[in-house]
């Protein structure tokens, strides 16, 4: 996931790189005599792993201009926050002043996804963000894999 500026031309060279390997390999490939099929199955995963960045710059864009609202399960709380600040036009540096914390405090709290850090730092980020996050609680439907087992120990074969 794309967190500032910096990190989107970085993504955006990423794909000019891709391309200009996917052209390279092309020709060299067709020069060696390799079918048209081969050469397309051999740059295949090239194509794929720059489609992923194009995916992570059209998401970043998206946000930035507004026109996709974040939304994230609350297992990926960091990546919501993340994509909120983004969303709300803020940098790191915004953020970070808002809350009272230094900005690489903020850059290693959204690497790590928001992982370890206190509740009440989850709430001044919120806070800051001018948001209120809203969770709904349901109930998971249970899915039967397979008939209960009677004596674990003999099932796994230690009986």
């Amino acid at each position: 996931m794309i967190k500032n500026e910096r990190e989107r031309t970085r993504k955006q060279q990423q794909v000019k790189d891709y391309e200009q390997l996917i052209i390279q390999n092309r020709e060299l490939l067709k020069r060696v005599g390799v079918s048209p099929e081969k050469i397309e199955e051999h740059i295949a995963l090239n194509k794929a792993s720059m489609e992923e960045i194009k995916a992570e710059i059209a998401e970043y864009d998206q946000l930035k201009n507004h026109t996709t609202p974040p939304s994230e399960t609350i297992t990926r709380i960091g990546d919501l926050l993340v994509k909120l600040r983004i969303y709300k036009g803020l940098t790191q540096k915004a953020l970070a002043e808002r809350i009272g914390v230094d900005e690489t405090q903020v850059s290693r709290d959204e690497r790590s996804h928001y992982k370890g850090v206190s509740l009440e730092r989850l709430l001044k980020v919120i806070q800051a963000l001018e948001v209120e996050i809203q969770c709904n609680v349901a109930e998971r439907p249970v899915v039967a894999t397979e008939a209960p087992v009677e004596n674990p120990a003999e099932a796994a074969g230690m009986c």
